[in-house]
């Protein structure tokens, strides 16, 4: 029976204790106050209330009555429930625990737990096919009263009992009740009496009077029956959970495979009750063998654990929900119908106001234009993770972290975010964000692919290195700076930084100088300076005679005028006579001037002596000239010496600009090689519980290798070196292919080395071009590149079909985030291969989601049914207002909407049933 108070589990399957083995007062061996055989009317409600107040008190969620031989107590609490519908807070099965008639020395018990939905008269049915062996009476008080009548003294005392003739009926219920036995063919008959599905055998094997003590040896008919027949077991040791749970280890390596065969080649769930007598020790089980399972507390919930042993359910002493400790999205909340962005024309609204999120695999299912994607599109917009067109969706400002053991997402009317996080994270949960369709265009851009492949093995450089970079720019700068200095030119075009311009100085004022240092040469110049200053004093001396003349004729002149003006008519006034002076004077600068003739005849003499030595220009400033011829040398010289060490500097950067070839080259396979033991690395340095996953994922049937790849693409190569020069240095591509012969890597090393100094330097410009094509990063990168590349299944990428390389892709992308991040993934089944899907990535999601909490949009009925997903959210669109259910697998309205919605969901069902082989 169920309460009917909390019957939506919108969360979807989470882990609860289940305590499937409990005794009431209806039991023959009942510890408490009386049986319930003893009590009256008002005795029985007492009880009856006690039981169910006990019943809602515990910490657990789901009791099965296993009451020996009858259900008599599962039938008078329904009753009293009937008149007080509100009372009972938790799910209660019914059951009954037998003992089967078996080859075995003690009495071999067997349990049926049966739903909860069964009628009074269903469960009657269900007893009456069951016969007891050896007087074939129908289950009744009678038939075992009956049955205890036919045992003699001897066996009846062995059970301490006295002769059954002498027995009260009380004496001889308990006498019947603990010897007799059920048939096997009645068992199975009893089954025909209830809805399929409505019953299963739980079979205790390491608990009291367990299956475990048959021997199978002896009896191996008897053991493959039963092994085969049970759908559940009970027990607490854990080697055999692992055996029957189909765990193959290191310590069940040698018997496993035949175990597993006695199974019936299937897994079966186990499970631990409390096995309780009394009251006081429901839910206390032994030894802390609690039983956990992750389902609705449904009859639907329990069948969880048939079709998924592994999954479903534990036995241990904590909660399985903190085994790994994983952040992850709680719930959306969102406020007064907020209106959400589309890719076509108006908004949407959410009419509803919270999603509540199962922490492990969630698939959101719904039509087309249902809003499936519109949530998580909504989330990763908020994150940062992808960008929708409509601006008022991008302000996530107000994102508020708290320190809380969940993780909260709220949207509120004004388009904001309030985000609860396990721990202060930077108000930033991260989360893997694979949209609809990104697998198919991440893989039209390898270089994406080969950066997610770096990053899965933590190598974070995109290329080059930049210490070398960085060398090299150095390096190309200092040439470009010393090679503009050497092409400097004056006035006259002349290149005033070369050796041979500044030699020119040198020679011609070395010329001057030796000459003026030549002894005769310097007497003569001496001679000719002092010739030149006494030329210059008789020139003087004459330059006054011929003054001194001209004054004394001007006297003359004048005086002779004045006495014909004046003194014409009178005798005694003559013109004195002069002309004495005047021969003088005349005389006088004759021989002034000869003198200076000949001083200048002997400097001409002189002059013309010195030209024949060598020795020419102003010879009046050659001598006072020579420091000066001096420091132009000495300066001239210090030029020459600059440019000297300029020019070897030059030679030097030009040389080690050659040596960049096998540094570059060098570089390259470095990176390569990090990449080879970056994958290394990568499988040997997990955890050891990462180690299974990461093969789950990566390495399984190693489909998938990743090396490091030198790309040189040889047509993008020469289409820019073909920018890169003046076009009448070649007819085409070909010539030019055959000029350079650059092919590889390798080649590209050896023409940096050997011959780019001298291709650079017979370039007429675009020299810069030309240089930064093999230098300059970016410009290489279009052309040289160290990848990560994948092999998967034995094929690189480009063999491989789209479906392939979108499975290769998410198997790298799931193995490179983070263990414990969410990953919400929006329809993989568009990009993937059916095959993996089916054969490989329901079983790696199973796997996962333990670890991480997995958001799927998907239209895969395997993807949501065998993936076993925790909650499905069912999207639905009335009249543009969008709204969410949301339940578990086991909630038989998601079950009809998986079916309706999905392609196959039926089929997935009978595929996930089929595993069992369920009747």
């Amino acid at each position: 029976m169920q309460n009917t108070t909390n019957s939506n589990y919108e969360r979807g399957s989470v882990w609860r204790k289940w305590d499937l083995h409990i005794h009431t007062p209806a039991s023959f061996f009942w510890k408490g106050a009386k049986k319930l055989n003893e009590m009256s009317d008002d005795e029985k409600q007492t009880e009856i209330e006690t039981f169910i107040s006990t019943i809602n008190e515990s910490d657990v969620s789901v009791f099965c009555l296993m009451d020996y031989w009858t259900f008599d107590w599962y039938l008078e609490m329904k009753k009293y429930l009937i008149k007080n519908p509100d009372k009972l807070k938790k799910t209660i099965f019914p059951g009954i625990e037998l003992r089967i008639e078996s080859p075995v020395d003690y009495r071999l018990n067997i349990h049926c737990i049966l739903s909860d939905k069964l009628s009074d008269q269903e469960l009657q049915d269900f007893k009456s096919e069951l016969h007891i062996r050896s007087i074939d009476k129908k289950l009744s008080d009678d038939s075992l009263r009956k049955f205890a009548k036919s045992l003699d003294e001897s066996k009846a005392r062995i059970h301490g009992f006295n002769n059954p003739d002498v027995l009260t009926d009380d004496k001889l219920f308990d006498l019947g009740a603990k010897t007799a036995e059920i048939t096997k063919d009645s068992l199975e008959k009893a089954f025909t009496q209830i809805p399929s599905e409505s019953g299963f055998i739980i079979l205790p094997y390491d608990t009291s009077d367990g299956l475990s003590k048959l021997d199978w040896e002896r009896h191996p008919h008897a053991d493959n029956y039963f092994m085969q027949t049970a759908h559940i077991f009970e027990t607490r040791d854990e080697k055999n959970i692992d055996l029957i749970s189909g765990y193959r280890t290191d310590t069940n390596e040698k018997y496993f495979e035949n175990f597993y065969k006695t199974l019936g080649n299937k897994s079966k769930p186990c499970i631990s009750g409390s096995d309780a007598h009394k009251f006081s020790e429901y839910g206390k089980f032994p030894s802390d063998k609690i039983t956990w399972i992750k389902a609705d507390p449904t009859f639907e919930g329990l069948k969880q654990i048939i079709f998924e042993p592994q999954e479903r359910v534990r036995i241990q002493a904590n909660n399985p929900e903190y085994d790994f400790n994983k952040p992850y999205f709680d719930r959306i909340s969102i406020k007064n119908e907020v209106p959400i962005p589309v890719y076509d024309d108006g908004t949407l609204k959410i009419a509803q106001n919270e999603i509540k999120l199962n922490k492990n695999l969630v698939a959101i299912i719904g039509g087309r234009g249902d809003g499936k994607s519109t949530i998580i599109n909504y989330l990763a917009n908020c994150f940062g993770k992808i960008t929708l067109n409509d601006t008022n969706f991008t302000n996530h400002d107000s994102f508020e972290v708290e320190h809380h053991k969940i993780n909260e997402i709220n949207i509120t009317p004004d388009d904001k975010i309030n985000y609860i996080a396990s721990e202060k994270l930077n108000n930033h949960l991260d989360f893997v964000f694979i949209s609809q369709g990104e697998l198919k265009s991440k893989l039209q851009k390898p270089d994406d692919l080969s950066d997610t492949l770096k990053a899965l093995l933590h190598i974070h450089e995109k290329g080059f290195s930049k210490v070398l970079e960085n060398e090299i720019y150095s390096v190309n700068e200092k040439i470009a700076s010393l090679e503009k200095w050497k092409l400097q030119k004056d006035e006259q075009n002349e290149l005033i930084n070369s050796q041979a311009f500044h030699q020119r100085v040198v020679d011609v004022n070395s010329t001057l100088l030796n000459g003026l240092k030549n002894s005769q040469n310097k007497l003569n110049i001496e001679q000719y300076n002092v010739n030149l200053t006494k030329f210059s004093d008789l020139q003087k001396e004459i330059n006054l005679a011929v003054a001194i003349l001209n004054k004394i004729n001007s006297f003359t002149q004048e005086i002779s005028s004045l006495i014909e003006k004046n003194h014409l008519d009178n005798p005694a006034y003559s013109l004195p006579d002069f002309s004495s002076y005047k021969s003088g004077i005349k005389f006088h600068i004759q021989d002034l001037e000869t003198k200076a003739s000949s001083i200048k005849t002997k400097n001409e003499s002189i002059k013309t002596d010195l030209l024949t030595r060598g020795v020419s220009g102003d010879l009046t400033s050659l001598v006072t000239n020579i420091e000066k011829y001096q420091n132009i040398i000495k300066n001239t010289q210090s030029k020459i010496l600059d440019i000297n060490q300029k020019d070897s500097e030059l030679n030097r950067l030009k040389s080690l600009r050659s040596e960049f070839g096998n540094r570059i080259k060098f570089d390259y396979e470095n990176q390569k090689n990090n990449i080879d033991n970056g994958w290394e690395n990568f499988l040997s340095h997990h955890d050891e519980s990462n180690k299974k996953l990461i093969n789950d994922i990566i390495l399984s049937d190693k489909k998938i290798n990743i090396t490091g790849k030198i790309n040189f693409n040889l047509e993008e190569f020469y289409k820019l070196l073909s920018e890169s020069l003046n076009k009448n240095t070649y007819k085409d591509v070909d010539e030019l292919k055959s000029q350079y012969k650059i092919k590889s890597l390798d080649d590209l090393s050896n023409f940096i080395e050997n011959e780019f100094n001298a291709k650079l330097d017979s370039l007429n410009h675009k020299k810069q071009e030309f240089i930064d094509l093999f230098f300059l990063t970016e410009k290489r990168s279009a052309y040289l590149k160290t990848e990560a590349d994948i092999k998967y299944d034995g094929k690189y990428l480009n063999q491989l079909s789209a479906g392939q390389k979108g499975t290769a892709y998410l198997r790298i992308q799931l193995a490179n985030s983070a263990f414990s991040t969410p990953i919400i993934f929006d329809q993989p089944e568009d990009d993937l291969d059916n095959k993996f899907i089916v054969g490989e990535l329901i079983n790696i999601f199973k796997e996962l989601k333990k670890y991480r909490q997995i958001i799927i949009v998907t239209h895969n009925a395997n993807l949501v049914v065998n993936a076993d997903a925790e909650q499905v959210i069912v999207a639905q669109n009335e009249n543009e207002t969008l709204s969410y259910i949301s339940g578990s697998l086991e909630d038989t309205k998601i079950q009809q909407h998986v079916c309706d919605i999905l392609e196959g969901g039926v089929t997935a069902f009978e595929k996930r049933k089929n595993k069992y082989n369920l009747k």
